[in-house]
């Protein structure tokens, strides 16, 4: 049977993607540097504040009645079973 692409045209599309790959990487990293330098260390308690409000209780989202509680039981629910799983994790499939 023979192979849909050859091993060399196989290697000229990895070569390309992996080409186009790296020059956008250069030209998003050459964005970030360009900007100026982020403090995230100021503000604590505000910063605190606006975690515990919009990320931890989907803030935001509570705006929107229906839609945004059950996005909030969607979310700890998430939640929940990621400590399900990490408790789980060190004992591994036995």
């Amino acid at each position: 049977m023979t192979a849909v692409l050859s091993p060399v045209a196989l290697l000229l599309l990895v070569g390309a993607s992996g080409f186009f790959t790296i020059r956008r990487w250069v030209q998003l990293f050459s964005v970030m540097r360009a900007g100026a330098p982020a403090r995230r260390f100021d503000h604590i308690g505000q910063r605190l504040k606006g975690f515990v409000v919009y990320v931890l209780g989907q803030g935001r989202l509570l705006r929107w009645p229906f839609s945004g509680i059950l996005h909030v039981f969607i979310f700890w629910g998430f939640v929940v079973l990621l400590t399900a799983i990490a408790q789980d994790w060190p004992k591994g499939q036995r």
